[in-house]
């Protein structure tokens, strides 16, 4: 059981990290000082990133070679991954699918014990399909992971590399997962392997500030929205605290508590604003591959971050006795870091078919307090590409799945007066 904080170093065999110490092979460091002080945003920000088109030019990009296209049933209009309209009536206008903000991958413990008995496609109806969670978590909820407190998981403000200049980021390979994010023209991918070790990434991108969150022990990310209209933008750090070992953040400008897969501040001047549910940024998870070549002139974080970081290992492991290699903390089914409240639900037993592992991968679909979420086997089964027309709270949403380019993401249905049904092709 692990997590990763600055400052490490080995003993005996251990390594003792400020947010919880714990066996491994080998030795990690983490550099502190100057880059575990807060870090300074723009002083003033232009907008939310949610009132900005993600290309405010020019026409939207065509689908991928071999990759995920899409068809819809009333126009016959042709459309790619990005929910924008290609080919048909609905390209002549410009026609896009609204992103939904609120949707996003993490294991399957997680989403059970965040949104417990929420409504799981392909399987039978459950008793409690739609789950409103409770206002403000109880002290209790929150579990300490960091003996250091707040801001042993470093955040980060980074520095920006071309992907014309493979030497900068030698430290990826073509199959690692990033994150992206295009906005107004410009795109930047935020590699996984930078996430895991700082966890929160505050930038600013075409004028809109943002904090990218990870959370590594649950495999989630959420793209937090910090702007404020008339004042200086939020900047999120760790907590050093758990919600269902669901990584809790905090701005330094209120010191307020946001819970990152209940995309919700639960604690502080915030919660009881109109900031109580957060607002979230657009993003995709992809490829490093696959994000490249839809956009060749994207920006990608160096690994030249000022600390002492081999960012090309993964850093939750624990050694196997006896043997050469660690147990991987990504596949240790049995490891949740801390136990759930509720219990994980597997959804059936050991053994049987319908069972769900915790550490499979479920891409879940928040709206109107109700929650949704699509196994990412149970879409594999469907092939290599899917659309998945589907409603969440009510609302019409549709999913776009390519497994090849290990990408899901989710849309509205309505376009102006017409609720559209996709297939893929």
């Amino acid at each position: 059981m692990l997590h990763m904080c600055a400052d490490g170093y080995g003993i005996g065999g251990r390594i003792k990290i400020d947010h919880v110490c714990f066996l491994m092979v080998g030795v990690l460091a983490f550099a502190c000082g100057e880059n575990n002080s807060p870090i300074e945003l723009q002083s003033a920000s232009d907008r939310s990133c949610r009132a900005i088109q993600p290309l405010e030019s020019g026409a939207p990009r065509g689908p991928l070679a071999g990759g995920f296209q899409a068809i819809d049933r009333q126009s016959g209009s042709e459309w790619n991954v990005f929910g924008e309209a290609v080919a048909g009536s609905m390209a002549e206008g410009g026609r896009r699918l609204e992103t939904i903000g609120e949707a996003f991958t993490a294991y399957w413990f997680a989403w059970s014990a965040i949104w417990p008995g929420a409504e799981v496609w392909g399987r039978e109806a459950r008793p409690n399909a739609a789950v409103k969670m409770p206002e403000t978590l109880a002290d209790g909820s929150l579990k300490p992971s960091c003996s250091a407190g707040r801001d042993c998981i470093p955040a980060l403000r980074p520095t920006w590399v071309g992907a014309g200049n493979p030497a900068a980021f030698a430290y990826l390979t073509d199959e690692d997962e990033v994150v992206g994010i295009r906005l107004g023209g410009s795109a930047r991918a935020y590699p996984h392997k930078i996430l895991w070790r700082h966890e929160a990434i505050n930038d600013v991108l075409a004028g809109a500030p943002m904090a990218v969150t990870h959370s590594a022990l649950t495999r989630s990310t959420v793209v937090f929205d910090t702007y404020r209209e008339g004042e200086s933008p939020l900047d999120l750090g760790v907590t050093g605290s758990l919600y269902n070992s669901n990584t809790v953040f905090y701005d330094r400008e209120t010191d307020s508590f946001w819970s990152q897969m209940r995309m919700q501040i639960i604690r502080g001047p915030l919660a009881q604003s109109r900031w109580g549910e957060a607002k979230t940024c657009p993003f995709v998870e992809t490829t490093w591959k696959t994000w490249r070549t839809l956009f060749p002139e994207t920006e990608v974080i160096s690994e030249k971050t000022g600390f002492d970081i081999d960012y090309r290992k993964y850093p939750y492991t624990t050694p196997r006795a006896g043997e050469e290699s660690d147990v991987d903390y990504r596949t240790d089914d049995a490891d949740t870091f801390r136990p759930t409240v509720p219990p994980v639900d597997h959804l059936a037993d050991p053994g049987q078919a319908g069972y769900v592992g915790s550490k499979d991968l479920a891409f879940g679909v928040i709206q109107k307090d109700a929650a949704k979420f699509y196994l990412w086997k149970d879409l594999s089964a469907l092939g290599e590409r899917a659309a998945v027309n589907d409603t969440v709270g009510g609302v019409p949403i549709v999913v776009f799945w390519d497994a090849g380019n290990r990408w899901i993401s989710a849309y509205h249905r309505d376009v102006e007066d017409r609720t559209l049904e996709f297939e893929s092709r």
